[in-house]
């Protein structure tokens, strides 16, 4: 008998966890200190991996990033996009709204607070971050709709993106700590808005 045959799902075994390990120590120190800052040598250390090693699965940071990704992805909180919308009452929808997108922030965080310095140099999170962004204005416009007879206008969409978007989360987080205080605000800032609007269309 052929002795590897055997061996060989051992062997699969070991590189899955290997390269489980050097995920996982990869996504710990990007959010540590940003992906750009992370290198090879760091996660390797983390992982408690040879250098070689790391380069043997992930040549490159654009190689590594997508798999990262996908795995921080994969643990983030679920958003029912349709339950959102269906939400017959706006300030009940609002609400939802809030309460979902400010959750996914408050996830992201320790990733999101790097965008700023390693999108622009790593396409692979510049792709990310701007398909995150056009799936919260399509939301936010899917849930503003059927206030404005389907057609959200500019101005008030502008401030809702501003307003759902990471920055606006963690400036109120900064000011008042605490999440129910956070969502209320935000939530209760876009009601009066959109109240305001709807009046002086009607």
């Amino acid at each position: 008998m052929n002795s590897r045959r055997y061996r060989s799902p051992v062997r699969q075994g070991a590189m899955a966890e290997t390269i489980r390990r050097i995920v996982a120590a990869a996504v710990e120190l990007h959010a540590e200190k940003g992906a750009m800052a992370t290198t090879h040598a760091d996660i390797a250390e983390r992982a408690a991996v040879s250098v070689p090693t790391v380069y043997k699965h992930f040549p490159t940071r654009a190689a590594l990033l997508p798999v990262c990704m996908g795995e921080v992805a994969r643990m983030a909180p679920p958003v029912d996009d349709a339950a959102i919308l269906a939400e017959p009452d706006l300030e009940r929808r609002l609400a939802l709204l809030v309460d979902a997108v400010y959750g996914l922030h408050a996830y992201y965080a320790p990733w999101l607070r790097w965008t700023v310095v390693d999108a622009p140099n790593l396409p692979e999170l510049a792709v990310a971050v701007a398909q995150n962004e056009q799936w919260l204005e399509n939301l936010i416009r899917g849930a503003l709709a059927p206030a404005f007879d389907g057609k959200v206008p500019r101005p008030p969409l502008a401030v809702a993106k501003l307003l759902l978007g990471f920055s606006g989360w963690q400036e109120l987080s900064r000011t008042l700590g605490d999440v129910n205080a956070v969502n209320r605000t935000a939530t209760g800032a876009l009601r009066v808005l959109f109240s305001h609007l709807i009046k002086q269309r009607n």
